[in-house]
C-alpha cells in the first residue's frame, strides 16, 4: 500500500527533544522549522522512490510504500541533522538506523527482500507486485 509521506508524517516520528532542537537550530539559521521538516520529507520521498522504483511500479507522486516509513524517517532525520549546524542530535543509534535503512532499501531495489518484508518499519499492507521485465539488454 502506498501512503503519503509529508512533513507532518515526519513530525509525528520525531521525538519532542528532536523537534525542539530542530526548531531552535532552524531559527538560529534564519529558517522556519516547518520548511526544514517539509524539505527533509520531500527529499526522503525522492530517495525512497528511487530505490523502490528499480524493482516496483511507483505509486502516486509524493507516496512511499507503507513498509518504507521507517526508512523515510531515518533519511529525513539525516537530511535535517546534516543541514543544520550545531544540532547535536546525531547519535550512534540514529547513524546505525540510517545505515540499516539504506541497506534495506538497497536489498529491496535488488530484489533480495520484498516490500512485504516489514524490515523498513511501516505498517503491513496489501502486496505490491514487483515490476515485470518486459525486455532485456544483452
Amino acid at each position: 500500500m502506498w501512503v503519503q509521506y509529508t512533513g507532518k508524517s515526519l513530525e509525528q516520528a520525531l521525538t519532542r527533544d528532536e523537534l525542539a532542537k530542530i526548531s531552535n537550530a532552524s531559527r538560529a539559521n534564519k529558517l522556519t522549522p516547518k520548511k526544514v521538516i517539509e524539505d527533509a520529507a520531500v527529499n526522503a520521498v525522492g530517495i525512497v522512490r528511487s530505490y523502490v522504483g528499480k524493482r516496483y511500479e511507483l505509486g502516486e507522486t509524493g507516496t512511499i510504500p507503507s513498509s518504507a516509513r521507517k526508512a523515510a524517517n531515518a533519511i529525513s532525520r539525516d537530511s535535517i541533522f546534516t543541514r543544520l549546524p550545531k544540532i547535536d542530535l546525531y547519535s550512534d543509534e540514529r547513524k546505525n538506523e540510517l545505515r540499516d535503512m539504506y541497506a534495506w532499501l538497497a536489498r529491496v531495489a535488488s530484489g533480495d527482500v520484498s516490500l512485504d518484508d516489514d524490515i523498513g518499519g511501516g505498517l503491513p499492507g496489501p502486496s505490491i507486485e514487483p515490476r515485470k521485465q518486459t525486455h532485456r539488454i544483452y
